[in-house]
């Protein structure tokens, strides 16, 4: 019980984190409700990412050892530049002919499977899949565009990249960083969030979002690009969606607030203000270069190179490893009083030193 919704986020939290991996039946307040779902989403996502000790994201960043721009450093580098932030949904196919349009008009961003259903070039594209597919991303034809990543980009498809690299620091752990002495940047969940996270750092106003479904629709995942249906879906705002994409429409309309965002989606589940993207490009009336300005801003930034990161540190690795699976641990020992939270501790740190030193030594 408590005494004021005051109380509500740090006791989700909890309840979140406790019953992370097991299924939650909830009843009562319906405001309460709704928040604690959201944390047990985010818990399950959390857990379900860091299930290999971030080994995977580990082993692309040691190998994505390449000269880059530094991301931070354009902040405000675009300040009032409108942004589209182009998804790969469904809806695309309705609307993607009038991208070619905001060429002058607009940055367009672009990342992931969205780089292989537009016909235009965007100004920036984007990674930050560990485990994006290979072939798909081999096919999309704007491999000499500027491209914004995480060092936990997929080695494979970071091989393919031929133009300027702007890293952004991870969104999960410093342990990743090639930048160190920078914050983690919020990236949010999806590609889509990140290229948000982006365009706001770099000043662009207002921003306007694309083919950013987050949903299936009528069995189709993607336009363009035909996929089987994947397990573990789940029905939200009235349709089929995955766990990632309904906490990517949450994440987005959370930073909507003050902001101009417009949502020139046909469809899907993302909740902000709509609006048909001619009518969006008949009000954006400004032409200019873009890629003339977005080449020499990226130019002023110092060519850099990566150092090899400390794998296997105690506070950027271990510590915050522990924070996320200590909940698991912390369950075994209700059920069995005799069991030491210390020693499961000291189990865990040696299992993650264990993975590590199969790949570093």
């Amino acid at each position: 019980s408590f005494e004021t919704p005051l109380q509500w986020v740090s006791i989700a939290k909890k309840v979140a984190w406790s019953a992370v991996f097991r299924k939650l039946f909830i009843i009562g307040n319906e405001a309460f409700k709704e928040q604690l779902e959201t944390f047990h989403l985010a818990a399950h996502l959390i857990l379900s990412e860091a299930s290999d000790y971030w080994v995977g994201a580990m082993r692309n960043a040691m190998a994505n050892q390449s000269a880059y721009r530094r991301g931070m450093a354009l902040q405000g580098a675009f300040a009032g530049i409108p942004a589209v932030i182009i998804g790969a949904g469904p809806s695309l196919q309705k609307n993607g002919h009038l991208l070619k349009a905001f060429e002058k008009k607009a940055l367009l961003f672009a990342g992931g499977s969205a780089l292989n259903t537009i016909d235009v070039e965007p100004h920036f594209g984007a990674s930050v899949d560990a485990n994006a597919p290979y072939r798909q991303f081999k096919m999309h034809p704007f491999s000499e565009v500027p491209f914004c990543y995480q060092a936990r980009m997929s080695r494979e498809n970071f091989s393919l990249l031929h133009g300027e690299k702007i890293l952004f620091p991870d969104s999960s752990s410093e342990a990743i960083n090639w930048i160190h002495g920078e914050d983690l940047f919020d990236g949010g969940w999806t590609v889509g969030n990140f290229l948000t996270a982006i365009a706001l750092h770099m000043g662009c106003h207002p921003i306007v979002f694309v083919g950013m479904d987050l949903c299936y629709q009528q069995g189709r995942k993607y336009a363009k690009i035909e996929t089987d249906l994947p397990e573990g879906l789940i029905e939200a705002r009235g349709a089929l969606t995955q766990k990632d994409w309904l906490m990517s429409a949450k994440w987005t309309e959370e930073r909507a607030y003050g902001r101009s965002f417009i949502n020139a989606t046909e469809g899907g589940i993302l909740e902000l203000p709509k609006e048909k993207l001619e009518n969006v490009l008949e009000r954006f009336s400004c032409e200019r270069d873009l890629r003339v300005i977005v080449h020499e801003a990226i130019q002023q930034l110092p060519l850099l190179h990566c150092a090899r990161p400390d794998t296997v540190n105690f506070e950027t690795l271990l510590c915050p490893l522990w924070d996320i699976w200590r909940p698991i641990f912390e369950r075994e020992v209700d059920l069995d009083p005799t069991q030491k939270i210390e020693l499961h501790r000291n189990a865990f740190f040696q299992r993650v030193i264990e993975e590590y030193e199969s790949f570093v030594l």
